[in-house]
């Protein structure tokens, strides 16, 4: 059987649904695997992108969701146990389809990365099938579906730069525009305002760049849509919108209140758009920097030291190493070396597992010397109320 018969089959009306159901997901599981596969089955998978940073965050999302904290806001595993409440203001919902995955499962943080980050495609390619269809027959929704996830821009995201949350928001987009456009019609209205209020409410906890995205091109579409459907299609649409934003008052609520206290205009400073190397000013163009801010002033910004004092703080001098000839792949939680990798050292190099193996030195010493010495203690986990001293299985994901 070709591919445009294989095609024909799944688009078919005559097609039973069950049979063209089936179809679909293995044509959506195969394109998911094809794409993902070479990404979350390399070693060094979880060392790319933002992927190291939602590895801890997944680690201590799954901490108080073991603890019986289904919607945390405090993240007790964080800033070396101290904790800080990262929930608060970053959306849980990708970290609890990874916890999610842990439980049931079975697994360690780093393998439900994985794990979510397949399905992630799956779900993009079936919310872009069912938003196509209001538009399209079977068979070109069929393609729009592949299309949206095979394109370059959607496996960047996902797998290449390790943008976590924009991909997990990205796969629900569709079921939000598909819930906006059957409101708008006015057709099918129960069935548009409860998909439209989950998926709105998914990428609301999922990622507040693409909130913000979605947001304008579904201003864009009312006003396309507004001519033909009027005002009452879109003060259905504004209803839908005013249900999500109570879906997820659990989770704004919280951040409203608690945002006087955290210094949110710096993260809007940095992200000021004029920061960037498309909006600045040619090297010509900029003014001569003066002589005195290129001066230090003379009076020291610390206390003095010594002479003594400074030799005895000075770091050695540490004998630089020539990398080549030598591939060393390294990943969350291991160091290995193999012959194929992502960084090149010096055959005469010395490996990157020396700390560790004098780490191993020192806690041997140290059991000679006292049996009973814990010289191995817990990593601590702090909560709202105090620290938590206690050991868990997972506190070393």
């Amino acid at each position: 059987m070709n591919r445009i018969s294989f095609l024909q089959r799944v688009s078919l009306d005559d097609t039973s649904y069950l049979k063209r159901a089936f179809a679909l997901l293995a044509i959506w599981l195969l394109v998911g695997a094809v794409i993902s596969f070479p990404r979350v089955t390399h070693p060094a998978f979880g060392f790319q992108g933002d992927l190291p940073l939602h590895y801890h965050i997944t680690r201590a999302f799954a901490r108080s969701f073991d603890e019986g904290d289904l919607a945390p806001r405090w993240a007790g595993l964080l800033d070396g146990g101290k904790g800080n409440a990262w929930f608060t203001f970053y959306p849980p919902l990708a970290y609890l389809f990874s916890a999610a995955m842990m439980k049931l499962l079975g697994v360690d943080v780093l393998t439900s990365l994985r794990i979510v980050s397949f399905l992630i495609f799956l779900i993009a390619q079936a919310s872009a099938y069912l938003f196509a269809r209001a538009l399209f027959n079977r068979r070109y929704s069929l393609i729009a579906s592949l299309f949206y996830a095979a394109l370059p821009a959607f496996p960047l995201v996902g797998l290449k730069v390790g943008l976590f949350l924009n991909a997990f928001a990205l796969s629900l987009a569709p079921l939000a525009m598909l819930g906006a456009h059957e409101l708008l019609i006015g057709e099918r209205r129960a069935r548009g305002l409860i998909i439209f209020a989950l998926g709105a409410s998914g990428i609301i906890l999922s990622h507040v760049i693409t909130t913000y995205l979605c947001g304008i091109a579904i201003a864009l579409m009312t006003l396309i849509y507004l001519p033909k459907v009027g005002w009452r299609g879109a003060a259905r649409l504004a209803g839908a919108g005013l249900l999500a934003l109570a879906l997820t008052a659990f989770f704004l609520v919280p951040q409203l209140i608690e945002m006087k206290w955290a210094q949110v205009d710096q993260q809007v400073a940095r992200h000021d758009y004029r920061n960037y190397l498309l909006f600045a000013k040619p090297l010509d163009e900029c003014p001569p920097m003066k002589k005195s801010e290129l001066t230090y002033p003379t009076q020291p910004c610390q206390p003095t030291r010594s002479k003594e004092t400074a030799a005895r703080s000075k770091a050695p001098v540490a004998k630089p190493i020539k990398a080549e000839k030598r591939r060393v792949i390294t990943s969350i939680g291991k160091v290995s070396r193999s012959k194929t990798g992502l960084y090149e050292q010096s055959a005469n190099a010395a490996p990157l597992s020396v700390c560790r193996f004098r780490r191993s030195q020192l806690i041997a010493s140290a059991k000679q010397k006292n049996p009973n010495a814990d010289v191995c203690p817990p990593a601590r986990h702090s909560t709202r109320n105090g620290m938590n001293e206690r050991a868990r299985s997972n506190d070393i994901g």
